[in-house]
């Protein structure tokens, strides 16, 4: 059998798993009626768990996982208790409509109702680690399973390591599958070994490779298996791979069915520009209804239907697929600037880049950003996407071959000098995936946001930091909710809900100041929306129009807060407010994050506190629950501004909190530790003296 831990990377993976002597599995029946014919790699899988086997699967983009799994659970869940774990409520909701034959849960979901049962109160952000932590109590009814499916294993945090080992612990004899792919972990939030846990969890495991992708072609197989190192065999004879310049990425996205459309670029960029083109001038093909726009990585408050359109990020772009897929801002100057942000690990970066070339069936459609027009319009063939050749005198020589030769030696023009050619991956040359630079501690050249400082890091390092607070509950938690629908259609007023309950309540709440806080020339042309008669809620659309930049908010939103609503949510601030009490509060901490002796780096954070009253700061939350990483920003506000007490308040259920930080530089060490990934362990600030200036 493999012994999984000598195993560097997938394609020594690959050679162990053709040269081990593994028990070759009984072949299976074919398909029966209306069923799908599984590859000859599907049908090993499902041949080895029948055989009794624990099999750790690596499934390459578009490799039919999921129909694998489907058939799996619907074999073996005929006789068998099945429980199929996936990673995102998303993905849960996608499962629980195709597989039969199976308990569908993702983690939380898994957890919650038998806390709930044991009489455990806490929020879903929180049910894991209670959930664990209360495990021998639980465990005497925590159901027997035969068979565990984990999806996307690649994903799994130490909560989640540490809620599968319970779960096993009660079910010592129970098969285990985990589906997923290295190359596809795009999220750095955990310290865990991946393949390392899985090789622990699983009991001699079988490893079967998925290589052939049904979603691409040949050419994008070629450059994603050159960019990865791993065999991927593309088998979709229809994909094509275009090049566009933004005004024909236009065209073509006006004249494709929503449905059929995914667009994936920055946020703030070319794709928010294209959405507001098409939105403008297509509005009965393109509007609310018909297009979701992403606003957040990460689990969003709306649940896209599949006959929408989707614009997100290449970061959320992992499960998403579409035939035509348009793909803005695939040049090296933006993979560059990603890079260059602190934190950042290049194989995790580099994968984010690959995941979001691979989701177009039919189509995908790379856009030239300006500059790249340019070149193009001076006749560069790296602009055009082409392959160049790459000789010894660093001399450019453009071969006349397709854009996704595979490279090799040929001979040039140029004497007798031999040519390498150069594959590209959209306007990126694909050694610029395979030649990562080393990883190195991060230099932070601008303050680091507060209300994002602790996303996406460790988990265990938040938790670490939140451990190091005081917090005491303040309400008796029987308040009613504020109920506001935060959306309208496919648009996400999260955002504007939070602002309009300070902007409604504060005498001198300025909305010029909220937007100066996005100093992009789109929010600046948004200014001259906002005027004296405008209602509240109108400003606060203008204010999450120039975060997001889309004119959506502006152009479309037609739902507004109930009368009732924002009496109520007045009502309830003035509980422990008044509206002259002080609000929008500037704060920054300047300081240093220290290594060692010789490595240090400037480290400052920077972020606005949203009121105080009687010598206590507020942060104010409209939201369907608290999360720790808030805590954590009341937390710094505190030591930012020097305060002792601080009050976190959801307004929409009246749940608040007290916070205290006991010792403000322990806490900051852990906040150093964790919002620079552990580059650094200590730091040093300027600390202002106790009860500071934000009174």
């Amino acid at each position: 059998m493999i012994n999984m831990m000598s195993l560097g990377n997938p394609a020594a993976m690959l050679a162990a798993y053709n040269t081990s002597t593994q028990v070759a599995p009984q072949p299976q029946l074919g398909p029966r009626a209306g069923e799908v014919q599984l590859s000859s790699e599907q049908q090993a899988m499902i041949d080895y768990v029948l055989a009794g086997k624990d099999v750790i699967v690596d499934a390459t983009v578009g490799s039919g996982k999921t129909t694998a799994i489907q058939r799996l659970c619907s074999i073996m869940g005929a006789d068998h208790d099945v429980l199929y774990l996936t990673y995102s409520k998303l993905l849960k909701v996608d499962a629980q409509q195709r597989v039969r034959g199976a308990k569908v849960q993702n983690y939380h979901g898994i957890v919650y109702p038998h806390l709930l049962k044991a009489g455990i109160k806490c929020g879903i952000s929180e049910s894991i680690r209670e959930f664990n932590k209360n495990f021998k109590h639980i465990s005497r009814t925590f159901p027997s399973y035969d068979l565990l499916v984990i999806d996307e294993y690649q994903d799994i945090n130490e909560d989640y390591a540490e809620l599968l080992r319970n779960i096993k612990s009660v079910n010592p004899l129970m098969q285990i599958v985990m589906v997923g792919d290295l190359e596809q972990k795009v999220r750095s939030d955990t310290t865990l070994d991946p393949q390392e846990f899985a090789a622990q969890l699983c009991e001699d495991p079988v490893f079967a490779p998925f290589t052939q992708s049904f979603r691409i072609g040949e050419a994008m197989a070629a450059g994603l298996a050159d960019a990865w190192n791993k065999p991927i065999v593309g088998a979709n004879t229809a994909q094509q791979i275009e090049y566009r310049s933004f005004a024909e990425a236009v065209v073509l996205i006006q004249s494709t069915e929503p449905s059929k459309l995914l667009c994936l670029g920055s946020r703030n960029g070319q794709m928010s520009d294209a959405l507001n083109v098409v939105e403008r001038k297509s509005p009965a093909k393109f509007n609310k209804k018909t297009v979701f726009a992403s606003i957040r990585d990460g689990d969003s408050q709306i649940a896209h239907p599949n006959d929408a359109a989707v614009f997100t990020t290449f970061d959320s772009s992992k499960g998403l697929e579409r035939d035509t897929c348009v793909v803005f801002d695939y040049d090296e100057e933006f993979w560059d600037m990603r890079l260059g942000y602190p934190n950042v690990d290049p194989v995790v970066m580099r994968n984010v880049f690959l995941v979001a070339a691979s989701r177009g069936k039919n189509k995908v459609v790379f856009v030239r950003s300006d500059s790249l027009q340019a070149a193009y319009e001076a006749g560069a063939d790296w602009a055009a996407g082409l392959a160049v050749g790459v000789v010894d005198n660093n001399t450019e020589v453009a071969p006349e071959v397709d854009a996704h030769t595979p490279a090799e030696e040929s001979k040039g023009d140029v004497g007798e000098v031999q040519s390498q050619i150069e594959r590209m991956m959209g306007f990126i040359p694909v050694s610029v995936f395979k030649e990562l630079p080393e990883l190195a501690p991060s230099e932070y050249a601008r303050p680091i946001s507060v209300t994002e400082a602790f996303d996406f890091k460790y988990a265990e390092n938040v938790e670490a930091c939140f451990d190091l607070l005081d917090v005491k509950r303040l309400d008796n938690g029987k308040g009613a909710a504020i109920e506001v629908n935060r959306s309208d259609g496919l648009i996400d007023l999260s955002p504007t809900v939070g602002n309009f309950q300070e902007a409604v309540f504060f005498k001198d709440y300025n909305v010029h100041t909220a937007l100066s806080a996005y100093p992009s020339q789109f929010a600046k042309n948004l200014k001259r929306l906002v005027k004296k008669n405008n209602s509240v809620w109108r400003n606060c659309l203008i204010v999450t129009a120039a975060s997001t930049e889309q004119m959506r908010y502006v152009d479309q939103v037609r739902s507004s807060i109930p009368v009732a609503a924002e009496k109520a949510l007045v009502s309830r601030l003035s509980t422990r407010l008044n509206a002259d009490s002080r609000n929008q509060i500037p704060l920054i901490l300047d300081g240093e994050a220290v290594q060692s002796k010789v490595v240090r780096t400037p480290m400052s954070f920077a972020g606005v506190a949203d009121a105080v009253h009687k010598g206590v700061l507020y942060e104010l939350k409209f939201v369907s629950e608290l999360t720790h990483p808030m805590f954590l920003q009341l937390a710094m506000y505190l030591v930012m501004s020097g305060m002792k007490d601080g009050i976190l308040w959801n307004t929409r259920t009246d749940e608040a909190w007290q916070v205290r930080v006991p010792d403000p530089k322990r806490f900051l060490n852990a906040v150093v530790l964790c919002v620079s990934k552990q580059d650094y362990r200590v730091g040093n600030f300027d600390l202002p003296s106790t009860g500071g200036g934000a009174r």
